[in-house]
């Protein structure tokens, strides 16, 4: 599903009955988001968050609509639990849920999370948000694995970000809020990665601005940040390469290496470089990270991170924004596809950074909106005895569907 294209107009069982989606939708936007599966933890904070948030949502004229593999009987005695966590107590739910159960839609949106699966064996839904404009059109896509809770807030700010690229020609600086200054631009930008979750990242080798790498050998035992930006000396891309240049000591403390990469020389990127450093107030003389430069486009097309719309001088195509997430075993663990001219918020990618290392190590997942320090979630795979011995502080919070689900402990 590429930037700019056209939503599937489905049909769908939901909790409001039969819907087709472009009817459904008419001329709102809409956040189309995925979830695991009913009664568990982490699904049920982000799905209550979105009933708190749901004046926000229809202020910006945005219809969300949710989406798990379970049935409608299922989605519909949920909504109870749902609705006392979000301290609800209005008669009807705010938003339809659909029925997924054969993963139809799963399988033609590409997020089913290979690594979570049903008692059959059968994987579930990862945790995707669409944004639909009222075009019809795809303009947004984050992909998070199923064990990582999503952050609401963020979801605003960037569809905030992108109504504002919707409706004017700009470009949407670093960790923009509403009410912040924004840049001009000629055009917006659209993208199209098409690397799975869970697949291996490729073992590409590359001309940096620290000489040639073979990727895997570069990355090591480390944890990968892959990102990419159009081109060096733009407004915008100075502010986020900066932003990851102050916030550099977090990644180290990580063991996480970024990386970036534009279709410029390395010769145009050494002196890119000396603005970027300028911008993030860099005075040591070595630079903190790699920038690829990839002026043949072959790991820009090998990746699918072309804009055939956005071109340099020759008419050649740039390369728009992208950010993966590759872990020490060099799997591709969280992508995030930003329109080009919205830059992406790197203290969220630091928040999902904590939250996917702190899952690895134990068996728990992060509810919606999670930062380090509070409590998480215990997976519904232990049992309350197995998790007691691991979490002796561990409260479960009574819901009305009578199921202990709702396990929580802090790390």
């Amino acid at each position: 599903m590429s930037f700019g294209q056209e939503f599937p107009n489905f049909t769908a069982n939901t909790t409001v009955g039969e819907i087709k989606f472009h009817d459904w939708l008419g001329d709102s936007w809409g956040l189309f988001f995925s979830h695991p599966a009913d009664f568990t933890p982490v699904c049920t904070t982000e799905l209550a968050r979105v009933v708190k948030l749901y004046p926000e949502f229809v202020k910006r004229n945005v219809k969300p609509i949710a989406l798990s593999c379970d049935t409608v009987e299922s989605h519909n005695k949920w909504i109870e639990d749902i609705k006392v966590i979000a301290e609800c107590s209005a008669e009807g739910f705010p938003y339809p849920i659909i029925s997924d159960a054969r993963r139809d839609l799963a399988c033609q949106l590409n997020m089913l999370d290979p690594d979570e699966k049903d008692k059959d064996g059968i994987p579930l839904t990862a945790r995707a948000v669409f944004f639909i404009n009222d075009k019809k059109k795809m303009r947004f896509k984050i992909l998070y694995p199923a064990n990582v809770g999503r952050n609401m807030d963020e979801i605003l700010r960037t569809l905030d970000a992108v109504m504002m690229l919707d409706k004017y020609n700009v470009a949407i600086p670093v960790e923009w809020k509403v009410g912040q200054s924004i840049v001009s631009v000629e055009e917006e930008k659209k993208l199209s990665p098409l690397i799975n979750l869970g697949h291996k990242f490729p073992n590409f080798t590359a001309n940096t601005t620290v000489g040639e790498i073979k990727f895997h050998d570069w990355l090591g035992d480390s944890w990968g940040l892959f990102f990419s930006h159009p081109a060096d000396f733009m407004q915008v891309c100075t502010t986020e390469l900066a932003k990851v240049v102050k916030l550099n000591p977090e990644f180290v403390k990580r063991n996480v290496k970024p990386i970036a990469l534009s279709c410029d020389t390395v010769d145009s990127h050494n002196k890119f470089i000396e603005n970027i450093k300028v911008m993030a107030e860099h005075s040591a003389e070595v630079f903190p990270y790699p920038i690829i430069s990839d002026e043949g486009r072959d790991l820009a097309c090998q990746l699918s991170i072309l804009d055939p719309l956005a071109k340099d001088k020759n008419g050649n195509p740039l390369t728009a924004g992208a950010v993966y997430i590759i872990d020490d075993k060099k799997k591709m663990r969280l992508s995030m596809l930003y329109p080009a001219n919205v830059e992406r918020n790197i203290d969220e990618i630091l928040r999902v950074l904590d939250a996917l290392m702190l899952t690895d190590k134990y068996k728990v997942a992060t509810p919606v909106d999670w930062k380090v320090g509070q409590a998480v979630m215990i997976q519904p795979t232990l049992s309350n005895e197995e998790a007691k011995k691991l979490f002796p502080d561990m409260t479960v919070v009574a819901l009305p569907s009578g199921n202990e689900y709702y396990r929580q402990s802090h790390i």
